[in-house]
């Protein structure tokens, strides 16, 4: 790739390489899918295993979650990857990606100490 040097080329590059790994449909799937296991990890199985005290606020907010949050993530521990089955499809196309955006996070942190004149 040729890439510019001078103002802006910094920008340049972190967009190429920002694109280049995904469209911007998949990289949103796949935020979805991590903040869904996220809020299962924290809400179904560390919030309780801890047993926080909370006050009432927070107890009102905790249970809203549970309420009407919780029951409508689509990938979850329990659902993205199950014994002896295959992986969710949201849960296999964000693993998969991960690869790939490493390459393109890498290729641009070595062209930014290898292009002169970036800034």
């Amino acid at each position: 790739m040729i890439a510019p040097v001078g103002p802006g080329s910094k920008s340049f590059l972190a967009a190429y390489y920002s694109l280049s790994a995904g469209s911007l449909e998949t990289y949103l799937a796949d935020i979805g899918t991590v903040i869904s296991l996220l809020t299962d990890a924290v809400f179904n199985v560390l919030f309780p295993a801890v047993n926080p005290t909370l006050n009432a606020n927070q107890q009102n907010a905790y249970n809203d979650i549970k309420a009407n949050a919780l029951p409508n993530l689509y990938t979850t521990l329990n659902n993205a990857y199950p014994s002896g089955g295959t992986k969710q499809l949201q849960y296999a196309d964000y693993l998969a990606g991960l690869s790939s955006t490493f390459k393109a996070y890498e290729s641009y942190a070595q062209d930014l100490e290898t292009i002169p004149g970036l800034e």
